[in-house]
């Protein structure tokens, strides 16, 4: 049976019963970054004991940058060493991505570089879920 030919109700307590199973999809939210204005890696955030592999997250920045790159790096154990890329953007303005088939627990972004065009722009991110 199809998903969206179940019930609003039977979604939901399917929803909820999937949720509780020893927090397996919590959190799906968190903030990698929050207004940082130079380089280095952001705080982990512990995406799921599912290990999913599809990851969406967004950058925002404010003011103006000439130069920005930051990474989404993911490892399965929250461990400096073992961090790898997941995906990397390289812009001057907000974006959301997402990133398929690459399979992390713990993810974080990591500003590479960041160069102001005027004043202190500043670099925040968002983990958003797994797709």
């Amino acid at each position: 049976m199809a998903w969206d030919k179940l019930g609003d109700s039977v979604q939901d307590v399917l929803l909820s019963i999937f949720r509780g199973l020893s927090g397996a999809i919590s959190p799906i939210y968190g903030t990698l970054l929050s207004a940082v204005t130079g380089t280095g890696a952001g705080t982990a955030v512990d995406v799921s004991v599912l290990v999913p592999s599809n990851h969406t997250w967004a950058i925002q920045v404010t003011g103006a940058v000439s130069v920005l790159r930051v990474d989404l790096e993911g490892a399965l154990n929250d461990v400096d060493a073992q961090y790898g890329l997941l995906d990397s953007y390289e812009g001057t303005t907000s974006t959301l991505r997402t990133v398929s088939g690459k399979a992390a627990r713990y993810v974080r972004a990591n500003v590479v570089s960041l160069t102001p065009d005027t004043g202190t722009p500043t670099v925040s991110a968002q983990y958003i879920g797994c797709p």
